[in-house]
């Protein structure tokens, strides 16, 4: 089921896992729950590759909260994954740009599809 809500970030756990909290269509908030990206693959936390991937999230996050927005992005639902966390899409409202698209043209994630 395909749904967008708005979406706020606690955290960053590392480049495609993020801690959310989410209004959809019925004003209900749901989270904190961990997200993971939809779609694509961080090199692991305990590389150096997987810090400068989470770096880039958190910048990327920072980037697109201005001070005063509570809700600063958009969050696609994609389903879950085989550990219980959401899958989505993460898009700032201010410009529109999602951060799963961000990593793969910055090169620190690759496409990753899950059969």
């Amino acid at each position: 089921m395909l749904f967008t809500a708005a979406a706020m970030v606690n955290y960053t756990h590392d480049g495609d896992t993020q801690s959310l909290t989410v209004i959809p269509w019925t004003e209900m908030i749901l989270g904190p729950h961990d997200n993971r990206l939809y779609g694509i693959n961080c090199p692991e936390l305990a590389t150096p590759e997987g810090k400068v991937a989470r770096d880039f999230a958190k910048a990327w996050i920072a980037q697109h909260s201005p001070p005063g927005v509570i809700w600063p992005f958009l969050w696609e639902h994609h389903g879950y994954e085989k550990y219980g966390r959401w899958l989505g899409r993460l898009i700032a409202v201010d410009t529109k740009e999602c951060l799963n698209d961000a990593l793969i043209s910055s090169k620190n994630a690759v496409v990753y599809l899950p059969k």
